[in-house]
């Protein structure tokens, strides 16, 4: 046997590796099963064969491992919204780490067996507790989809109700389900909506592919949203009203600002940096947003700069004590900024990471580098340029995801040279 598309062989899964899928070697090529579990017994259907590895799909499950769980969701398998349901929680939480020191090895060329890996932070909440949830829209027929897109497909699967939203948002989107009802076009229109609830204010942020006045119209006659912004392209075409905000953890935050989707995770995380920011210090915040990781520290009396190149997020951090905000691109700004002011800098950064701008980050030579990532592999990568300064001490995996492949990484670096002379 050969793996060839559309061939089906009988298996046993081995682990669960990125993204989330089973892995097992068959005729010495990996394979790849998305919704597999470690101990499955499947027969695989052959999706894909290439050179080097091959995917599948399960066709049949033979035996189930003892960690599989019965999914709470009748769309779960079709809709591409989440891919853990069917595993336990020991199961994820083994997933984290492993994942972790893989690509820390794989990736950064790091030996892990040197890295303090705490266990992964598990969110108590593992349902309905997202407080944000960007949707696909459909209006066709006279008729409105809201959803995710359909596994390995560009199609929506309409949601009624979503298990990962906070009940806030899923009664959200009852009401605009029931909103639409009262629209009639014969125009076929796709287009995007991010609902925000927190704290019992809502706000909504649709973003259309072309413009449709009609409906853009309809949606400004019939808003039951305390923040409403409509965007073609994303641009923004109308808001209101201005100057809103959500109180989201004692901060200000605009709902065009990025917000952590999880509360609880997003405390814990906080409180964790905290613990290694010494009183008084320096701090450099890199794509600090609305100052959610930084804020904190600049009142507790230490000296914050933040750089962010979204303007929105910036609005409600002008004069704040010891916190300064200058709206940049970091790749521009940290090619200005003077390289022995700070003592701690703080990262969280978009998914892609900081490989244009880690060799430039050795030159300031700070005491400690804290970095927050929604993504191991870029992470590990960007490790691997930082350890020729820096030594890893503390990583830390948070399940800021519930029933999802996709996790936070927190890791804490001191600068060799500060580590030999202390």
């Amino acid at each position: 046997m050969k793996n060839s598309t559309g061939e089906e062989i009988e298996i046993e899964i081995e682990k669960l590796v990125a993204e989330g899928k089973g892995f097992v070697k068959t005729n010495g090529k990996p394979l790849f099963v998305p919704l597999s579990v470690p101990k499955d017994k499947l027969i695989v259907r052959i999706t894909t064969s290439k050179k080097n590895y091959s995917e599948g799909e399960i066709k049949r499950i033979l035996k189930p491992s003892p960690s599989r769980t019965d999914p709470i969701c009748p769309l779960y398998g079709e809709c591409g919204g989440c891919n853990f349901q069917h595993i336990s929680i020991a199961e994820r939480e083994s997933y984290l780490n492993a994942v972790l020191k893989e690509n820390l090895e794989r990736i950064g060329k790091i030996k892990t067996y040197m890295v303090n890996i705490l266990d992964p932070f598990i969110s108590c909440k593992q349902f309905n507790y997202r407080l944000r949830g960007k949707f696909k829209c459909h209006f066709k027929n006279n008729s409105f989809y809201l959803g995710f897109l359909k596994r390995k497909s560009n199609n929506i699967v309409n949601v009624d109700y979503c298990y990962l939203m906070s009940e806030e948002i899923n009664n959200l989107i009852k009401i605009l389900k029931t909103c639409f009802k009262k629209y009639k076009s014969d125009k076929d229109s796709l287009f995007e909506v991010q609902l925000i609830s927190i704290n019992n204010k809502s706000a909504a942020i649709f973003n259309f592919e072309k413009k449709d006045t009609a409906l853009l119209t309809f949606l400004r006659e019939h808003n039951f949203f305390d923040y409403l912004e409509l965007r073609i392209k994303n641009k923004r075409s109308f808001s209101y009203p201005e100057n809103f905000f959500f109180i989201f953890q004692e901060q200000k935050v605009h709902p065009c600002s990025f917000i952590q989707c999880n509360p609880e995770v997003n405390r814990k995380i906080r409180n964790d940096i905290m613990k290694f920011i010494n009183r008084d210090s320096s701090i450099l915040d890199l794509y600090c947003g609305h100052g959610n990781l930084s804020l904190e520290i600049a009142k507790s009396g230490s000296y914050v700069l933040g750089i962010e190149e979204n303007p929105t997020s910036l609005s409600f951090l002008k004069n704040v004590n010891n916190y300064k905000a200058v709206r940049d691109s970091v790749s521009k700004a940290i090619k200005t900024l003077s390289r022995k002011e700070f003592s701690t800098i703080i990262l969280d950064p978009p998914r892609a990471g900081i490989f244009d701008i880690s060799k430039t980050l050795l030159e300031f030579n700070a005491s400690r580098i804290i970095y927050l990532s929604c993504d191991s592999a870029t992470l590990c990568r960007d490790l691997g340029i930082l350890q020729e300064k820096y030594s890893i001490v503390n990583a830390q995996v948070y399940d800021m995801f519930p029933q999802t492949s996709h996790f936070e990484t927190m890791i804490v670096l001191e600068n060799k040279a500060f580590i030999t002379n202390n």
